[in-house]
């Protein structure tokens, strides 16, 4: 083997050691990088949970509200229905003096 082969063949073999730590670093890099995305896709994941059982909760909330309105609204009528009832028998009392 001259000196030149023996050069060539020391120069392929460190070419080859960069490309293999090259190709080690990006597969390490990537995986990091997944490792990483993982963990963002988790932490949107458990604040997409907090919101929704949020907004069932806003939710839950509302429909009670709306429940309770109309039941007021049922009272305000039954009340003004009475309220109608009392004036007419007094109108008639009166009339009927």
């Amino acid at each position: 083997m001259t000196f030149s082969e023996s050069i060539a063949a020391i120069i392929g073999l460190i070419f080859h050691q960069v490309a293999w730590l090259t190709f080690s670093d990006c597969c390490v890099c990537v995986s990091m990088q997944l490792n990483e995305m993982a963990t963002e896709l988790e932490d949107q994941r458990e604040l997409a949970t907090s919101r929704l059982t949020e907004l069932e909760k806003l939710q839950q909330d509302h429909q009670e509200a709306v429940k309770e309105i109309e039941t007021l609204k049922m009272d305000v009528r039954d009340k003004l229905f009475l309220c109608h009832c009392k004036k007419l028998n007094s109108l008639r009392f009166f009339l009927a003096d």
